[in-house]
């Protein structure tokens, strides 16, 4: 399985100009580094309309982008 972040743009532009992937990839690294924990949730949560439950739907169903992605290379 390949990393996206290793792969050569040149060759493979189409996946760095696609916003579903990268999109999917940029929430996936921010969740591997702890930024939704329980403090970040609450004030995202305020400063959208989403739930805490709805917000961590979101990674999850950006990390299973993300994952089905790097299965695909």
């Amino acid at each position: 399985m390949r990393d996206i972040q290793n792969l050569n743009r040149e060759h493979d532009e189409s996946l760095w100009e696609n916003d579903k992937i990268q999109f999917a990839r940029l929430i996936n690294e921010l969740d591997l580094l702890g930024t939704f924990s329980d403090e970040r949730l609450t004030e995202l949560a305020n400063a959208t309309d989403l739930s805490q439950t709805e917000i961590l739907d979101l990674v999850e169903r950006a990390k299973n982008v993300y994952d089905k992605t790097l299965e695909q290379l």
